[in-house]
């Protein structure tokens, strides 16, 4: 629904710092990461969508097929655990949690990328 109303287009643009200046991933990739909120399987299996084949060996390489698993394991929790982070612990424990989330996940595929993309260049 977000390819028929370009909207898709819209979330990847708006996601560049992300996930192509930061992460070094394809800009198609943003619309999976942002859905990894609803579930976190859920970006994994977009991805073959995102990238339009089931083969993405040929599209990605190690290193940002690493960086992205890095990036979603540390990501936000889903909605629904949000959902009872804000109901035990409060609304701005909750989202402390959410941002404290997304800069580890952010900090931690970052350096996943940068030691992973040296590495690569020494062998």
């Amino acid at each position: 629904m977000l390819s028929h109303f370009g909207a898709d287009a819209l979330i990847n643009a708006a996601l560049i710092p992300i996930t192509s200046w930061w992460l070094g991933l394809p800009v198609v990739l943003g619309v999976p990461i942002l859905f990894g909120v609803l579930r976190k399987e859920l970006s994994l299996l977009m991805i073959y969508q995102a990238l339009g084949t089931l083969d993405i060996m040929p599209l990605l390489d190690h290193v940002q097929i690493f960086t992205f698993l890095v990036f979603l394991t540390f990501y936000v929790p889903c909605l629904s655990t949000f959902a009872v982070m804000l109901k035990t612990l409060g609304r701005k424990e909750a989202w402390y949690s959410v941002t404290i989330s997304l800069g580890c996940a952010l900090l931690m595929a970052g350096t996943v990328r940068l030691l992973l993309g040296s590495a690569s260049f020494f062998v």
